[in-house]
């Protein structure tokens, strides 16, 4: 199968742009490409998405382990004729101190997949050999193949001539797979948690996979990377975990404003009977089981939030139903959220609690931490491995009991994270279902039990 990962020398070396390019140049050319995701980001798979037709897919050692890493690739790409897999920061940056642990290469290695290296050329001339080759021999020493280098952001055709004759000289066998030129208008949006998801400007992401398919298109090999392929994986696939009970319905509270989730947590959900997406802007609880409030920006939004929901989900949990809310479901579950403009907005009002927006970034990294017995559909003990990336903090104003003690990252306060409160948690962590200690296993459970639902 074709498979290839493209890896960068640094975050901001223009990776993402061109896999979103290749991906929609390969669709043109007839290919169907499953995109794949390094790491726990959510927001760039969207716009991978929008360039290949296809979900995207996370690979994150952290929290999926070797054989789930090796065992989502393989699952996903049933059917398919190719991958590619957008890489995170530097091609060797993971979460190991001083090691390749949960890097870009790392999962290469596990996957079997040949990486193409995107080098940022800018200010580069004879230099660029001595990146390129620092690459080649840390790629060598770790078992990974580099197939070849996109050379970006590159000044003129004298520029490209002495980039190529340095690598000539000094790297020789690199080959060149792609010579892109220095592109002012080709800028995705952001805001303070990165790139605006695709789901936020479905017609704005179809215009930018169309453009760097283009560019992709004008500029890369695509003969020559198409002919790349994955090989045998370097680990033995770990199955997902099932889900314990069939006919359960949960809401999903989605829309454009909560689209912070892993598709493996909706595929585990969606096994366990029906998954009901439900906009926060215009619809009220259908009648179902539980209910789950993945992250997102409600910040953003929190003026055009229907207030009827609000109020369904308000009695849904008086009611007893189980409710689990992460990071951006967190705020909007509170009584308050102040945004970063100071303006007030009544949010649901399960915790007297107040989310401030911050003019600067309160936590960003992963979470290692353990269910606490006041968990409500958690095992006690169980290990939680999941991301935290958040510029709110959280000020409760009632006495409650918290869902996990954390090892490893800040939560709601230092080292505690997950408020509950009846059949409610909600928590700054994003858990996924392969390393969550059971916590959506128990969710299911917990519904099942209940029985009936929401009269809506």
């Amino acid at each position: 199968m074709m498979g290839v990962v493209i890896a960068g020398v640094r975050s901001g070396c223009g990776k993402t742009s061109l896999t979103i390019g290749l991906l929609r140049a390969l669709r043109e050319e007839g290919y169907r490409v499953r995109p794949f995701k390094v790491g726990p980001d959510y927001i760039d798979p969207t716009y991978l998405e929008v360039a290949a037709g296809a979900e995207s897919y996370n690979l994150d050692v952290w929290m999926m382990g070797e054989g789930g890493v090796v065992d989502t690739f393989r699952r996903a790409t049933r059917g398919f004729t190719g991958a590619v897999v957008e890489g995170v920061m530097g091609m060797f940056d993971g979460h190991g101190e001083g090691t390749v642990e949960g890097s870009t290469a790392h999962v290469a290695r596990l996957i079997g997949a040949p990486v193409v290296l995107v080098v940022d050329c800018r200010s580069y001339a004879t230099t660029v050999a001595a990146e390129v080759r620092g690459f080649l021999d840390l790629a060598r020493e770790v078992g990974v193949e580099l197939a070849g280098v996109i050379l970006n952001r590159v000044g003129s055709e004298r520029h490209e001539r002495l980039l190529r004759r340095a690598l000539e000289r000094y790297c020789p066998g690199v080959r060149v797979l792609g010579v892109v030129p220095r592109l002012r208008d080709a800028v995705i949006p952001d805001r303070h948690l990165g790139l605006i998801p695709a789901d936020e400007r479905r017609e704005f992401a179809e215009r930018v996979a169309e453009y760097w398919g283009e560019v992709a298109s004008e500029y890369l090999d695509l003969d020559a990377i198409a002919g790349l392929e994955a090989g045998e994986p370097d680990a033995e696939p770990v199955p997902p975990p099932s889900p314990p009970r069939e006919g359960v319905r949960v809401a999903v509270v989605s829309g454009r404003v909560f689209t912070f989730y892993y598709r493996e947590n909706l595929r585990y959900l969606d096994r366990a009977g029906e998954v009901v997406h439900v906009d926060p802007e215009g619809d009220r609880l259908p009648d179902v089981d539980a209910v789950y409030v993945p992250g997102g920006y409600p910040e953003v939004y929190a003026e055009r939030l229907d207030r009827r929901l609000m109020e369904d989900l308000r009695g849904f949990h008086e009611e007893g139903g189980p409710i689990l809310g992460e990071c951006g479901g967190l705020m909007y579950l509170c009584s308050e959220l102040v945004d970063a403009d100071g303006r007030e907005h009544e949010m649901v009002g399960v915790f007297d609690a107040v989310a401030r927006m911050r003019d600067r970034l309160v936590a960003l990294g992963y979470v290692k931490g353990r269910i606490t017995g006041n968990h409500p559909f958690g095992r006690p003990g169980r290990v939680v491995r999941g991301h935290e990336f958040h510029y709110s903090e959280v000020e409760v104003r009632e006495d409650v009991e918290f869902a996990y003690r954390l090892e490893r990252g800040r939560g709601i306060e230092e080292g505690r994270d997950g408020l509950v409160k009846g059949n409610t948690v909600a928590s700054y962590t994003h858990l996924h279902v392969r390393s969550d200690g059971g916590v959506l296993e128990g969710l299911i459970r917990l519904a099942s039990s209940r029985g009936g639902g929401n009269p809506g």
